[in-house]
């Protein structure tokens, strides 16, 4: 709620705020409700768009570390299809190409249950004797190692 103060020569806006806010020290108390006093000329030449552009750098940051998480998490795949297609016994172009399977087997569902159950089936399939928890372990020590691969890709 703002009200206007004719005080002086200068108008001033009362902007009445939370009782939380009055710790951070620039409020006042006027009838035991805190406000802030703002000059009300400085107070017209606020526009809704600095918060508009504050919402859409909010937007594009929170978009760009989506994307960002999305890169780390296809590297880690591709880092586990590359570790597990050499227990499979796999080489040269069927290495990339076992990480490439790997990698799009995430797009199946959220979260990372289709991986396991990929890369657990062929272990199944080729008898590599590896636990799943072994598996879980690999797969989270290589997500720091793929974070700090696609960080320093960025920069």
């Amino acid at each position: 709620m703002a009200e206007h103060s004719e005080s002086s020569s200068a108008q001033f806006v009362l902007l009445y705020a939370k009782p939380a806010d009055e710790a951070k020290g620039f409020l006042h108390r006027r009838g035991g409700r805190p406000y802030i006093r703002v000059e009300y000329s400085s107070w017209k030449g606020l526009n809704m768009s600095s918060f508009d552009d504050r919402k859409r750098g909010e937007e594009a940051k929170f978009a760009l570390d989506a994307a960002t998480e999305f890169k780390v998490m296809a590297r880690r795949n591709k880092l586990l299809g590359i570790w597990a297609a050499e227990l499979l016994g796999l080489e040269g172009p069927a290495v990339e190409e076992y990480a490439k399977s790997v990698v799009i087997s995430d797009l199946e569902e959220a979260g990372d249950d289709d991986v396991f159950r990929k890369v657990r089936s062929d272990f199944d399939a080729q008898s590599v004797d590896r636990s799943d928890q072994r598996i879980r372990e690999h797969m989270a020590e290589l997500l720091p190692i793929a974070r700090e691969q696609i960080l320093n890709e960025a920069t």
